[in-house]
C-alpha cells in the first residue's frame, strides 16, 4: 500500500503543471494563516464530542491538548492509529488519573462514537451529493444513487445495531475462551493475555452501551459537527486558492469519501499519496479547470496544516505538563500497562477524578 500510494503521487507529479500550480498558491496571499483555523475546530469540537462520553466533565483544554497530541502521533507515524490510541490511554491515566483498564475503555467508547458519526457523515453528504446542484458529476463518477444510498444506509443501521448488540450481549471473551483449546499450544500459552484484552474490549463496548441516551446523542451531535468542519476546511481552502466553482456541499462529498480512502491506508503516515491521487480524481470529477494544478496547489495547503499542528502536537508532548511527559517517555520506552500503573504508586489521585460511565 506504501509503495501503491507513492506510485500515485509520483504519476500524479509527473501530470502536474507546476506553474499553474505556482499561480494558484499565489491566490492565497496574507489569507494563508486562516487555513489552518478550520483544524483547530474540528479539535475543538472532537474534544467536546469526548468529553461527553464521560460520566463528569474533564477539563475541556485539557482533553484538546491530549486530543492535539495524539492526532500528531496518528498522523506523522506508521500505522499511527496503534501508537496514537496508546498514547491516549496512557495521557488520560496520567492526566485525568483514570486507571488504566477505564482509560482504555474510555478509548473504545470514542472510537465508536467516532465511527458511527463518520457513517452519519458519509451517507448525509452522498444523500446531499445526489439533489445538490453543484454535484452531478461527482455523483455519476461515484455512482451514487438513490437505490445504492438506501442499502449503504441500511448497512450502516445493521452495523449500528450490531455494536449495540455486542456491548450488550459482551461474546468477546467467551469466544476466545471457546477457540483457545482449538488453536494449540502457542495460542493457549497466551490464552490469559489474549482473554484480558477480549475483555477489555467487552468492557469498552459495555460501557457504551451503558452511557444514558442523551449522552450517546451529544456525543454524536458534537463528533458529526467535527466532520463537517472536516470538510468545510476543504470549501475554505478551495476558496482562498479562488477555486469558488467547487461549493460547500461538494467539498464535504469530497471529504467524505476521501475519509474511506483513508481508512485503508490507515498505516502509512498521512494516507501519502493515496489523499493526493484521490483529492485530483474528486476535484476533477466536480469539473475543475486544471485540476492537477488545482490539486496540488490543495494538497500543499493541506499538508502544510498537517505540519503546523502536528508540531503543535509535539510541542504539547514536549513541552506540557510534567505528567503528559511521562506519558509519552513511557509509551515510547514500550512499557506495559503495568509499568504505568506501577510508576504511578504512591502518587496521589482526587477521589472524586472523573470517570467514565
Amino acid at each position: 500500500m506504501a509503495l501503491a500510494g507513492a506510485g500515485g503521487a509520483a504519476a500524479l507529479a509527473q501530470r502536474v503543471d507546476w506553474a499553474s500550480a505556482k499561480l494558484c498558491l499565489g491566490e492565497l496571499g496574507v489569507r494563508a494563516p486562516l487555513a489552518v483555523v478550520p483544524y483547530f475546530i474540528v479539535l475543538l469540537v472532537d474534544s467536546m464530542g469526548w468529553r461527553s462520553t464521560f460520566e463528569s466533565r474533564p477539563p475541556l483544554w485539557t482533553l484538546w491538548r491530549i486530543r492535539a497530541a495524539t492526532e500528531a502521533v496518528v498522523v506523522s507515524l506508521p500505522a499511527g492509529v496503534a501508537f496514537g490510541e496508546s498514547l491516549r490511554v496512557a495521557m488520560v491515566h496520567r492526566e485525568l488519573g483514570l486507571p488504566v483498564s477505564a482509560a482504555s475503555a474510555n478509548a473504545i467508547v470514542n472510537k465508536v462514537a467516532i465511527a458511527m458519526a463518520q457513517g452519519l457523515f458519509v451517507f448525509g453528504t452522498a444523500a446531499l451529493s445526489l439533489w445538490s446542484f453543484d454535484l452531478p458529476a461527482l455523483s455519476a463518477a461515484v455512482g451514487l444513487h438513490p437505490f445504492s444510498l438506501t442499502v449503504a444506509f441500511a448497512g450502516w443501521l445493521l452495523l449500528a445495531g450490531a455494536l449495540l448488540w455486542l456491548a450488550r450481549a459482551k461474546p468477546l471473551a467467551r469466544l476466545v475462551q471457546w477457540l483457545t483449546p482449538l488453536g494449540g499450544q502457542a495460542l493457549r500459552g497466551r490464552s490469559e493475555r489474549i482473554v484480558e484484552i477480549a475483555t477489555q474490549v467487552d468492557g469498552g463496548l459495555a460501557m457504551f452501551a451503558r452511557l444514558s441516551y442523551s449522552q450517546r446523542t451529544r456525543a454524536l451531535s458534537l463528533f458529526l459537527p467535527g466532520w463537517v468542519a472536516l470538510g468545510a476546511e476543504n470549501w475554505v481552502v478551495l476558496s482562498l486558492l479562488g477555486q469558488a466553482k467547487v461549493g460547500l456541499s461538494a467539498a464535504m462529498a469530497i471529504e467524505a469519501l476521501v475519509s474511506l480512502v483513508r481508512i485503508g491506508f490507515f498505516f502509512v503516515p498521512g494516507a501519502l499519496g493515496a489523499q493526493e491521487v484521490s483529492y485530483y480524481g474528486l476535484l476533477r470529477a466536480c469539473g475543475v479547470a486544471n485540476p492537477g494544478a488545482v490539486a496540488a496547489a490543495f494538497m500543499i495547503v493541506k499538508r502544510s496544516r498537517e505540519i503546523f499542528w502536528i508540531a503543535v502536537g509535539y510541542i504539547i508532548l514536549a513541552f506540557g505538563p510534567s505528567r503528559a511527559r511521562r506519558a509519552g517517555t513511557a509509551l515510547a520506552s514500550g512499557a506495559t500497562s503495568e509499568t504505568i500503573d506501577s510508576s504511578n504508586a504512591g502518587a496521589s489521585v482526587d477521589p472524586s477524578a472523573p470517570g467514565p460511565r
